[in-house]
């Protein structure tokens, strides 16, 4: 249930949840004072409260559609969210003014009202609230507000500096400062006895371990990227240099699409293939000029432009499997991406790019078994024991236990290790398969998994441990 609206050509949705913290701010700011507390502080409370946050947000939206983004404002439980529909990624320097806009309004808007409160406050006690609320939700949540904690406008401002200068580790780096910062908050809210402030902070230290690991599973796909591109501007060059009889490799001009696909720069591969197909003398050049496209624009998370660009070859020259398959993926033909991934591990592209993509497409498609019979045709040393183990673990999450269990089988055969063994188990108890699951427990425990903690607190064993077998199990395991 939401309030939905447009200011200022921007869409705005007003959950009900914002209005119920209101009413608990109001709760909290007028107890014990029967002069405050009435209907007529209950609206000024959620008023003010909506004021506030409502221009922290526009600032951030008007000043991120200056920069070309379309912007999106919630009033959520806690507070308010701008998020962003479209346009080009921002430098950090532009992130940096987008994030000081919110606080930035409320500084202003807040410093005057304060002035008053401390030179001349109202003798009225529901002016004085008012005005107290006032300069509190304004001034006081935007020096709060700045403070270096992700996600806060602080540590936002933070992580761009950071990745002006680091634009790999910046944002690691923001989230190690902000633990810090957070974990020093919280010791002087327990010297205070402040039991809300320090559970608002529980609350940021658990956002920051998320977010820490969201961004930690994004820079290996971006590695895995990387690799795959840099290898393949290295496979050009090679075959480039191969072709070219009258110039030397050390009097060979460098080719700006090349080095920018080594460094993994899509914008700069899209401008060297523009310059390539402006130059193209024949089917073979303009050819090899939208390949490189193409991988600039999925480096670009273009896939659309991407496709657009493959589409355009002659058919003369074969587009890189694991290239036509990471393509098919991002505009969702899950078949054809599933048959061009699978070309490209037959032609020994073993690599995380390709896996990754590949556990992608098949958690999407959900076709755990006919992707195990189209692996069965590949050479077993073009089948690792991660990807494996990566298929199984997207299996087991989709619930599709059977199919889980499966590849932890294949797993198993191909590895014997004792937490293969442990996963298929895990696999028989939740399909019901109790007798099943111990007998896989007592392979995993002879190839040396025996930690009986996990055994102990694994949640897909639950069925097991009433059974007189677990106990002799459970037994052995002890040292």
């Amino acid at each position: 249930m939401a309030l939905e609206f447009r200011l200022l050509r921007i869409p705005i949705r007003i959950h009900v949840w914002f209005l119920l913290t209101g009413f608990f701010l109001w709760q909290l700011q007028t107890e014990g004072s029967e002069q405050t507390r009435g209907l007529s502080t209950l609206f000024i409370t959620v008023a003010i409260l909506g004021q506030g946050v409502l221009m922290h947000e526009l600032a951030h939206a008007l000043v991120g559609r200056a920069f070309g983004l379309s912007p999106r404002i919630e009033l959520l439980a806690l507070g308010g969210l701008t998020w962003w529909e479209g346009g080009e990624p921002l430098t950090p320097w532009r992130r940096i003014l987008v994030s000081f806009a919110g606080p930035g309004v409320g500084l202003v808007l807040g410093a005057p009202a304060l002035v008053w409160a401390l030179v001349a406050p109202p003798t009225h006690p529901v002016a004085a609230y008012a005005l107290s609320f006032f300069w509190f939700v304004n001034f006081g949540w935007a020096i709060f507000n700045l403070m270096p904690m992700m996600p806060l406008d602080g540590g936002n401002i933070m992580a761009s500096i950071f990745e002006i200068f680091s634009r790999e580790r910046g944002r690691l780096m923001a989230r190690y400062v902000s633990f810090a910062v957070i974990a020093l908050l919280v010791a002087g809210a327990a010297a205070l006895g402040d039991g809300l402030l320090a559970v608002f902070l529980a609350f940021l230290a658990f956002g920051n371990y998320q977010g820490m690991r969201a961004e930690q599973a994004l820079r290996e796909q971006l590695e895995d990227l990387r690799t795959r591109a840099q290898r393949h501007g290295r496979t050009v060059a090679e075959e480039q240099a191969a072709h070219d009889d009258d110039t030397s490799e050390l009097d060979a001009e460098p080719d700006p699409a090349l080095d920018a696909l080594r460094r993994g720069d899509g914008a700069g591969v899209v401008a060297g293939a523009d310059e390539r197909l402006a130059a193209a003398r024949d089917v073979e050049e303009r050819d090899e000029a939208w390949h490189l496209m193409a991988w600039g624009r999925y480096l670009l998370e273009d896939a659309a432009g991407a496709r657009r660009a493959l589409d355009e070859m002659s058919g003369e020259r074969t587009a890189d499997p694991a290239l036509d398959g990471a393509i098919a993926l991002g505009t969702g033909d899950l078949d054809l991406a599933l048959e061009r991934l699978l070309v490209a591990l037959r032609e020994g592209q073993v690599d995380g790019f390709v896996e990754s993509r590949l556990v992608d497409a098949v958690t999407k498609s959900g076709d755990y078994a006919g992707l195990r019979e189209r692996l069965a045709e590949l050479p077993t040393e073009r089948i690792s024991p991660e990807l494996l183990h990566r298929i199984e673990g997207a299996a087991f999450r989709g619930g599709l236990f059977d199919q889980a269990a499966g590849y932890g089988e294949w797993l198993w055969e191909r590895t014997g290790h004792g937490l293969a063994a442990f996963n298929v188990a895990c696999a028989m108890a939740r399909l019901g398969r109790d007798q099943d699951a111990l007998g896989w427990l007592r392979r995993a425990r002879d190839a040396g998994f025996t930690d009986p903690q996990v055994y102990d607190e694994d949640e897909d064993l639950a069925s097991l441990r009433s059974l007189p077998e677990w106990r002799e199990l459970r037994a052995s395991l002890d040292p």
